[in-house]
């Protein structure tokens, strides 16, 4: 969430110490970060906000009427309450583009471990022990980089493949299976 916030407090005559402040300068600073924020947290009860407030514990700007914070923690304090139980689920969960890049990397790591678990059936002992289990790892896959890659629709890039590759990603534990008992290792793992 991007919030257009003042780089420093309006008009700051000092600046007080949370733990410091008198109730009368909290009770402004509660009232200055509702009214700042209030547009994007209109739902939030006013213990919500109190609580938001008394754990972040921020330094006070306090001017000659007024009482404000500066950016940084009014920044903090919008990602603090964006995490509030209060706020409603979004159906469906919406995931920025980076997420949706992230995703597709793993989702495109899977493939590509899928791919390599043929040069391991091939010669199952002539990879060490990390290699063997990086590939394994990434070949099973991730069902939350899945789903994450599903719903940002990737565009024209889309997930690699086809039939070929659907097959491929259906038989991996089998192939797995059959991996571990030419490694000569039971089926979770080393003997």
């Amino acid at each position: 969430m991007t919030l257009p916030l003042p780089a420093h407090p309006p008009t700051p005559t000092r600046r007080v110490p949370y733990a410091h402040a008198s109730p009368q300068q909290r009770a402004q600073a509660l009232g200055y970060i509702q009214k700042e924020l209030h547009q994007h947290f209109p739902t939030l009860s006013e213990v919500t906000w109190a609580k938001a407030l008394i754990q972040l514990q921020p330094d006070l700007w306090v001017g000659p009427r007024t009482v404000s914070l500066d950016g940084d923690d009014l920044s903090y304090l919008a990602q603090q309450l964006a995490g509030s139980p209060e706020l409603p689920q979004l159906d469906p969960v919406i995931h920025g583009p980076r997420a949706g890049y992230l995703a597709g990397e793993l989702v495109h790591y899977e493939d590509d471990a899928i791919h390599a678990l043929t040069d391991l059936e091939a010669n199952p002992l002539a990879y060490g022990p990390l290699v063997y289990r990086l590939i394994i790892r990434l070949a099973l896959g991730n069902s939350v980089a899945d789903q994450v890659y599903r719903a940002t629709d990737r565009g024209p890039w889309g997930r690699p493949g086809g039939p070929d590759r659907d097959v491929a990603r259906t038989t991996v534990q089998e192939r797995l299976k059959a991996l571990r008992r030419a490694r000569g290792e039971g089926e979770f793992g080393p003997c």
